[in-house]
């Protein structure tokens, strides 16, 4: 029996939306389209509520450090704005987060490092945070004994910021261009802390719910393979938050709920 129309058009759209997912934490609304496995970032205009603004201003001032790493979770929409490319790409990963940054101290403000399909950017923390399309964030932060490459890693942000380094739209690992996991990745292997490795495709745990014609299509129209490896923000089981060095100074929290100033979790010595 033919599927009615609207249901026909609704698995149209999700399977177009597994072929064209913007990829790895980094693609704006104003990006070509990608294939998924890694998820977008949020370039829009800020459009946040003030107070909701100042108040993480006040918490990021309090609680951040240099060499802090943002995970972030958000909305990209598609095919008339009916698909969340973001948490597809997330579900794909059995991951929390779309996106990945560095967090610098900078005139005792923080700021975030991050790469998307519009350039390497540099953003105030409060802004970043209250950007519209942001849903939740977490903050992980390294071992005080593993916190003597942070100089050297936040400089290094600073220079692909300054040198306007090139996005990766195929996502290798020749770091001729950087897509954001990529970014912080290279960030912290160049000062001697590697995070995490490189996950392959077909191994992301959601790739083996796409169908074959879908797999075709992603090959056919896109420069991955199934094959090739890329960084990913990642969970508890593999990425860059799974790294054992990394110790959760804010919990998952929803981007429209700012915490307490005193709510930072309580670090080992």
């Amino acid at each position: 029996m033919p599927l009615p129309r609207y249901r026909r058009i609704s698995r149209m759209l999700s399977s177009v939306a597994l072929i064209v997912l913007p990829m790895s934490g980094c693609e704006s609304m104003r990006s070509r389209e990608m294939p998924i496995f890694v998820p977008a970032s949020f370039s829009l205009p800020f459009v946040g509520d003030r107070q909701q603004r100042e108040a993480w201003r006040a918490w990021g001032r309090q609680n951040l450090q240099h060499g802090d790493l943002i995970f972030v979770m958000g909305e990209n929409r598609m095919a008339l704005g009916l698909v969340n490319v973001s948490k597809l790409s997330a579900e794909v990963a059995e991951s929390e987060f779309s996106h990945v940054g560095v967090i610098a101290v900078e005139d005792r403000e923080p700021v975030v490092y991050d790469i998307t399909s519009e350039g390497a950017l540099r953003r105030p923390f409060d802004r970043y945070v209250t950007d519209r399309r942001v849903w939740w964030i977490a903050v992980r932060r390294l071992h005080p004994s593993r916190q003597a490459c942070i100089p050297a890693a936040v400089e290094f942000c600073r220079r692909v910021h300054l040198e306007d380094a090139e996005f990766d739209n195929a996502y290798r690992l020749d770091n001729r261009a950087l897509y954001c996991a990529e970014l912080v990745e290279v960030t912290f292997r160049g000062a001697g802390q590697p995070l995490s490795t490189p996950v392959r495709i077909r191994e992301l745990p959601g790739y083996g719910n796409l169908s074959p014609a879908t797999v075709r299509l992603i090959e056919a129209t896109t420069p991955l393979s199934p094959d090739q490896e890329v960084y990913l923000p990642g969970n508890n089981r593999f990425g860059i938050w799974s790294c054992s060095w990394l110790t959760t100074v804010l919990e998952k929290t929803e981007a429209d709920s700012p915490p307490p100033l005193s709510q930072i979790a309580r670090l080992p010595p």
